[in-house]
């Protein structure tokens, strides 16, 4: 309940003897934690529904409702905005989740939104590096790979997350995609020294 979620993360904030972080999905549509629970707050359109609109500024009034609610109960972590450019129809994991197919029009959407995330005390965790958008696996179900070479995702995928670095985001989440075109190998992104220290932090 609402009085439960708030007792919740209070006690944990305060019986802890560090900072922390308190963070759940709160992305607007289908991947909403609070939104989709019992707990009755605004609801926002889905990713998609805000791509098709020409203005970023709806991303931002999105992102803007959802800290408003997030921080007060306690949140200060959303794993949001995704950063995803939807270029595989058939990717159901991301489906209406992505801003579109569209990298420029993503990457001021994904700007938009951080920008109302941190204004408001709420980190953004920008997700799913190195760019899931193109793949047909469900991570959450199977390995899955990306077939793109670097020069490649420079052009599309990173893109919108290049826009999320410049745009000050507290934070950049790690899919478990495979990049055997970058890396040699199919080891996951989350594991790979080379994508996540030498492409990312690089």
């Amino acid at each position: 309940s609402d009085s439960q979620l708030k007792e919740m993360i209070s006690n944990t904030i305060m019986y802890s003897k560090y900072p922390l972080f308190i963070g759940t999905d709160e992305e607007g549509g289908e991947v909403s934690r609070i939104a989709n629970s019992s707990i009755d707050v605004t609801d926002v359109l889905t990713a998609a529904e805000i791509g098709e609109d020409g203005d970023p500024q709806q991303a931002y009034n999105a992102a803007n409702t959802i800290a408003s609610y997030m921080k007060e109960y306690g949140f200060n972590v959303n794993f949001a905005p995704v950063a995803d450019v939807a270029t595989n129809p058939s990717n159901e994991m991301i489906g209406d989740r992505s801003y579109g197919a569209d990298a420029t029009a993503v990457s001021a959407r994904v700007k938009s939104a951080i920008q109302a995330y941190q204004e408001q005390g709420i980190s953004a965790c920008t997700k799913h590096w190195p760019g899931i958008g193109d793949i047909a696996e469900d991570l959450h179900e199977s390995a899955g790979a990306t077939t793109k070479a670097l020069s490649d995702m420079r052009e599309m995928e990173f893109l919108p997350f290049i826009s999320a670095i410049e745009s000050g985001t507290d934070m950049i989440m790690a899919s478990h995609v495979s990049a055997p075109e970058i890396t040699g190998d199919d080891t996951p992104t989350s594991l790979s020294s080379l994508m996540l220290t030498d492409v990312l932090r690089g």
